[in-house]
């Protein structure tokens, strides 16, 4: 359902812009990515405590920022013809409807619903690792798949405020990204 939500908005969005070509296998992986961390959000908000709130700047938040910039990325190296304002607009209507559906789910299900278990897992995840290492594993994970990369490398992320002092935890199996 996750990538299934996110592709047709970023679909629809692209074909308002004129392009009709289909999603790269670098596209869809980031969508999948943004898909998880863009629920881990809602999940954050409704059943873990609203960490985002209370803990600025939040490990979720510079991962979610990290991640939306690699999905622009990637859309911006595989629609170099698509206006920035376009990119943009595709990126965030993505993860506002993914927010949207997985807060949907909590509403309906609650915070124990069988859906919802990808996007606890996706929000210990990217609560706990910095997004310098979410980066590395997913350029590794890509590679692995023999997924190309058409974007930019990322410029790695220098952590500020409390989380300079923070250890990072081991990245969890790459199932649960």
């Amino acid at each position: 359902m996750r990538k299934t939500l996110l592709a047709l908005t970023l679909v629809s969005a692209l074909t308002a812009c004129g392009e009709d070509t289909p999603m790269s296998q670098e596209e869809i992986y980031m969508m999948d990515v943004y898909a998880r961390i863009s629920g881990a959000f809602a999940y954050d908000m409704a059943c873990a405590g609203n960490t985002l709130a209370r803990d600025e700047p939040s490990m979720l938040s510079a991962n979610m920022n990290m991640i939306a910039t690699q999905v622009y990325q990637s859309l911006r190296a595989n629609h170099p013809q698509t206006p920035d304002a376009e990119l943009q607009k595709a990126t965030l209507e993505s993860g506002d409807n993914m927010r949207a559906s997985a807060g949907a789910i909590v509403k309906e299900k609650g915070c124990d619903a069988e859906e919802l278990i990808p996007f606890k897992v996706a929000h210990t995840r990217f609560s706990t690792v910095g997004p310098d290492d979410n980066y590395t594993f997913m350029m590794k994970d890509m590679e692995k798949l023999k997924i190309e990369r058409k974007a930019a490398p990322l410029v790695p992320i220098k952590p500020q405020g409390p989380q300079s002092t923070t250890p990072v935890k081991q990245s969890p199996p790459a199932q649960n990204l």
